[in-house]
């Protein structure tokens, strides 16, 4: 499955806590890393149509609060332009103070995602509002830990540049 997105540039030098793709019509379109050209709930439907089984065990209630990790099937993301002419993981595109193994899943969230509208397609950490998010992180732990995360500038292209996101079942 595959959606565009947009570079947010902002992020080379300016950290994000939790956003890695955000739709750009959802309430933080502009906070996240890339910005996201698909509806939320469009991502989740196509995820579902791809054969994704969503894990559903996040709470929103449990949102600010070091609980758990996202579960749900899990997913490789990667990340391509025109021109490149290869694909590169999307944990090759993020820096951090605490580097981790990023475990993207599935996370599911639609109906937190259709009520609250943040646009939020990929979170870096667990998030119950995301559709997919970094299962390596528990919930509120970026925030908790006040644990960074960047864009790598010189791994993608330039700020307002398009880009595809490929996901697929791991």
């Amino acid at each position: 499955m595959i959606i565009e997105a947009i570079v947010n540039g902002k992020y080379f030098t300016n950290p994000s806590r939790h956003h890695g793709i955000v739709f750009e019509g959802g309430k933080y379109g502009d906070r996240a890393v890339l910005i996201g050209l698909s509806d939320e709930r469009e991502v989740y439907q196509a995820l579902i149509d791809i054969g994704a089984v969503a894990g559903n065990n996040l709470k929103l209630e449990e949102y600010t609060k070091v609980s758990k990790n996202v579960d749900g099937q899990q997913l490789d993301v990667f990340v391509t332009w025109d021109g490149l002419g290869k694909e590169i993981p999307f944990a090759e595109i993020i820096k951090s103070d605490d580097v981790r193994d990023m475990d993207i899943r599935f996370g599911g969230n639609f109906e937190a995602a259709k009520e609250n509208r943040t646009g939020c397609i990929l979170c870096l950490d667990s998030c119950p509002i995301a559709i997919t998010s970094d299962a390596a992180y528990a919930t509120a732990e970026l925030d908790s830990k006040k644990i960074d995360k960047f864009i790598i500038e010189d791994v993608l292209p330039k700020d307002g540049e398009k880009v595809s996101v490929i996901f697929r079942i791991k």
